[in-house]
């Protein structure tokens, strides 16, 4: 698969300067695959999180959507848009996230995710069938337009990660509890899934990203970047590198390196435009995890997890009592214990997320476990001690 990626550095959402970076991107990338033509259908495909404002970097910028939307209008093709949030209907997140201007502008039609069937994986690289929204295929086009943000469980997400949105809904906590358990495994079916759906284009939103502990309750950061490529895995290597996260903390393109895909090696990619270097983000702050995934004897494990890894909890003072947490955690980990007041439970939880991500009130947390308190506080104190004795 082709490599290639386009870079670019585009402050603020001026409709004309990402218009702009689109027609110059598409130029180095037109030729390199399926083109765009009159009277395709277009399925552009948003990070739509939730129906959050777009000053919150949650969901990708409306105004990136509409020049997406304004360019591809204008090769004649007709639009649809669509995602799955966890718990919200498509149609409240459209219009809460801001799209419904931008969807009247140009006559795009909103698309539910929320029916699907098993379908075959493309290539079987890792799992031999996937659980999509139904009608994927029926489109000439996938668009991909993923917000550049940090995530709990995968430490970013982008292009990959993006197109987990095509698992309908309340399956996704299902695939956590599946596969989410081992870092490795989801991020080999994220790789199935990305695979499998074949976007045409990927087009990543990071003017305004996320940094900490994202995808849902994160800190947004102006970081002026554009970026758009054929090839998402390739997508994904290059913004790790211009963000500096180590792979360690990226999953996705680790697994992806370990199969040998293409465009997994960020200096094996063909770029366009500003150099990794111009672009780098310098203090891009990850989420504070640290879970260690060692594999132990089954009778160790709770009290291992309770110890050594980090957990959800609530925030009293931030809690509204809406329950989408209790509604999307797939072992019913979160008790009510009356009063208006939810506890989760350490030994039943595992770690998926899926609580983090959805609550539309910053109220869970994230909190580390005793023993990995005591090794952060040693760490700090190991690294005063050298720091005072090096002349």
């Amino acid at each position: 698969m082709d490599t290639a990626c386009v870079l670019g550095r585009v402050e603020g959402y001026q409709p004309a300067a990402l218009r702009a970076f689109l027609e110059g991107g598409w130029r180095e990338l037109s030729g390199r695959g399926p083109e765009f033509r009159a009277g395709d259908r277009v399925l552009l495909k948003p990070n739509l999180l939730a129906g959050r404002p777009p000053e919150r970097a949650v969901n990708t910028h409306p105004e990136v959507v509409g020049a997406v939307a304004s360019f591809l209008a204008d090769q004649g093709c007709r639009l649809f848009l669509g995602d799955s949030p966890s718990l919200e209907s498509t149609a409240h997140a459209v219009a809460a996230a801001g799209y419904a201007p931008v969807i009247a502008r140009y006559g795009i039609t909103p698309v539910s995710f929320h029916r699907g069937r098993e379908v075959p994986a493309r290539n079987r690289r890792f799992f031999s069938r996937l659980y999509l929204f139904e009608d994927f295929a029926g489109f000439d086009h996938v668009v991909n337009l993923p917000k550049l943000k940090t995530h709990t469980q995968m430490g970013l997400t982008l292009g990959v990660k993006n197109l987990f949105g095509f698992v309908p809904g309340k399956r996704k906590a299902a695939y956590h509890l599946s596969a989410g358990g081992d870092e490795a495994v989801f991020a080999r079916l994220m790789l199935e899934i990305a695979d499998t759906v074949n976007p045409t284009l990927t087009v990543l939103d990071g003017v305004l990203a996320m940094e900490g502990d994202g995808p849902g309750q994160g800190t947004p950061r102006s970081v002026g970047l554009m970026m758009m490529s054929r090839n998402c895995v390739a997508l994904d290597a290059v913004v790790g590198r211009v963000t500096g996260v180590p792979l360690a903390r990226h999953p996705i393109v680790r697994e992806a390196l370990a199969a040998g895909l293409s465009g997994a090696d960020w200096r094996q990619t063909v770029r366009f435009g500003p150099s990794v270097e111009e672009l780098a983000v310098t203090g891009f702050r990850l989420p504070e995890r640290g879970d260690a995934q060692w594999r132990l004897p089954r009778v160790a494990v709770r009290v291992f997890t309770s110890t050594w890894t980090s957990r959800p909890w609530i925030r009293p003072d931030a809690c509204r009592y809406c329950r989408q947490c209790m509604a999307i955690c797939p072992v019913q980990a979160i008790g009510d214990q009356g009063g208006r007041q939810l506890r989760v439970d350490p030994g039943r939880c595992v770690r998926c997320w899926c609580c983090h991500e959805v609550c539309p009130h910053d109220a869970i947390g994230i909190r580390e476990g005793a023993g990995l308190r005591a090794m952060t506080r040693f760490g700090r104190w190991w690294r005063k001690l050298q720091d005072k004795d090096t002349p």
